[in-house]
């Protein structure tokens, strides 16, 4: 299963998280995993960036406050797909009643939510593509 961590400056809109973003989430999940019943905050420093991360009781949304005082948010998700290899001997799977063969080493994907490999028009796998030719995995 992967994951993906997600940041907003107002609750509403949300954007795929900067690396350190994705690190101060992961470290302050760990913290208070360890430490449930503490109800102080996780304190990421490094260096040149200073975050304060919130944990809420409701939701899985976190509030980081910057080291400029400005307010932001961060949640962690399931990611829709899984970027994978195909296995030793490649695998066969089926697209509207046609077998369509991954080979071995070959890149796919993989819907977590659906729990079903993507296949796109013709048998496309490698992003899967849709009528128009575009990439269906977002």
């Amino acid at each position: 299963m992967s994951f993906i961590v997600k940041y907003s400056d107002d609750n509403k809109t949300w954007h795929k998280a900067r690396e350190y973003q994705y690190d101060a989430l992961n470290r302050a999940i760990e913290f208070f995993e360890t430490n449930p019943g503490l109800t102080t905050p996780y304190i990421y420093n490094y260096p040149g960036i200073y975050l304060t991360i919130y944990k809420s009781l409701i939701t899985n949304i976190y509030m980081m406050i910057r080291e400029d005082k400005s307010m932001g948010y961060l949640k962690k998700e399931i990611s829709q797909y899984t970027k994978m290899k195909s296995p030793q001997g490649g695998i066969n799977t089926t697209y509207l009643n046609t077998n369509i063969f991954i080979p071995e080493g070959d890149t796919y994907y993989f819907d977590n939510i659906n729990n079903i490999i993507m296949i796109g028009w013709h048998g496309t796998y490698n992003p899967p593509l849709d009528m128009d030719g575009n990439n269906t995995i977002t």
